[in-house]
């Protein structure tokens, strides 16, 4: 890719430098997912997607044994934020992995964020909303047994405990929820979420930089 981007003056390994790691789970409508990605992120971020950038025929199980060297740690730090994408079921705060990276995302201090393939849906962000506060990584699912038993037991080692990872979690993901919520009200032009919080409207901004009246004037909504 690198070698036909129109940013002749950037070396071709910085072009290529993945800047938001994206959480997910493979069980998601591809559709849905690439549909979200595309509404959410400027076309010129470059993003880290684990079933493209992993070679699934290489033993990824193996590189698993240390949670903290593991691919999908080391991606994450390099990144400059995380975009979580689930969808109408929020079956990804379901996933012992989505759990983690949410948890390493907080480790490392990475701006988190959640979308779906429709944030303006009021009653899927309650869902999720009612997903998070019964979320419990003890209780999420993986493909392979030992993915979730080597997950627990990090998460047990952590500092705090696994109760404390859980608090960590949800904590992040209730952030995420807030900050898309806004951009739902802005995108829809409701004055009264817009106005409930005047600080958080001053300092929020979108993944793409844009603030609400940006988005309210785009959908028109001003």
């Amino acid at each position: 890719a690198g070698h036909f981007s129109t940013h002749r003056s950037i070396s071709i390994p910085e072009v290529c430098r993945a800047s938001v790691f994206i959480s997910h789970t493979w069980g998601e409508n591809f559709e849905d997912f690439a549909t979200t990605l595309h509404r959410t992120l400027s076309p010129e971020r470059v993003v880290w997607v684990c079933s493209l950038a992993l070679d699934q025929n290489s033993d990824i199980a193996g590189s698993l044994h240390d949670l903290d060297t593991c691919p999908f740690s080391v991606a994450l730090r390099a990144s400059q934020r995380v975009l979580a994408v689930t969808d109408d079921s929020a079956q990804a705060l379901s996933r012992c992995w989505v759990v983690l990276e949410a948890h390493l995302a907080r480790l490392y201090r990475k701006p988190y964020d959640i979308a779906l393939p429709d944030d303006t849906n009021v009653d899927q962000w309650q869902t999720l909303r009612e997903k998070l506060e019964v979320l419990d990584v003890t209780n999420c699912h993986a493909t392979v047994a030992k993915d979730k038993e080597a997950i627990l037991d990090y998460a047990a080692r952590a500092e705090g405990g696994v109760s404390a990872v859980n608090d960590m979690v949800r904590q992040v993901s209730r952030f995420a929820v807030q900050r898309a919520e806004l951009m739902a009200a802005a995108t829809k032009g409701d004055i009264d979420r817009l106005c409930a919080d005047i600080d958080e409207l001053r300092t929020w901004t979108s993944i793409r930089g844009r603030t609400a009246l940006h988005i309210a004037a785009t959908h028109a909504q001003v």
